[in-house]
């Protein structure tokens, strides 16, 4: 039996990364430099298009509202709920890019309960119609301040009601 230590591998040579320089291209695709009024025109697209925000938030919360209506009374899990995760999940996204905040947050503190639910667990349908109902309330007011005190204190109350359900 040979006593002597295992042939160690020489170590690594240290790793030197790799930098690949390439052309930049964009001016030549584009056409040439950018002028200083296309950024202008652009904003003042998005300023034109901003009158549609509301009626599309509203739309997304229709089919939002639309996904929780086809569950009826059926239990709310995680097997049953990827529909209305799925429409929270939008809602979500469009809330603050739209002007409205507290639906991206009320939005965050639905999804956060439908993704986080332990699987042999069933979320209560008053939560989460009390989610859906300030969504649509937020909506319904024009609330498109972050700070709104009603609307802060009833997102602080969701989000303590889903954080105490989930442990």
């Amino acid at each position: 039996m040979n006593t002597s230590p295992a042939p160690t591998s020489a170590p690594p040579a240290s790793a030197e990364p790799i930098i690949i320089e390439r052309k930049n291209v964009l001016r030549e695709r584009v056409g040439g430099s950018l002028d200083d009024g296309l950024a202008h025109r652009a904003e003042a697209s998005v300023n034109n298009l901003s009158g549609n925000f509301t009626q599309w938030l509203e739309e997304t919360v229709t089919h939002l509202l639309d996904a929780r209506q086809a569950m009826g009374a059926s239990p709310i899990n995680r097997q049953t709920g990827s529909a209305l995760y799925t429409a929270v999940l939008e809602t979500k996204s469009l809330g603050e890019t739209y002007g409205y905040p507290l639906v991206s947050r009320f939005s965050h503190s639905l999804a956060r309960l439908l993704v986080k639910l332990p699987e042999d667990k069933n979320a209560p349908c008053q939560l989460v119609d009390a989610h859906i109902d300030a969504i649509r309330a937020v909506l319904r007011t024009g609330m498109t301040m972050a700070n709104d005190p009603v609307g802060v204190a009833l997102a602080s109350e969701l989000e303590q009601q889903v954080a105490a359900l989930l442990g």
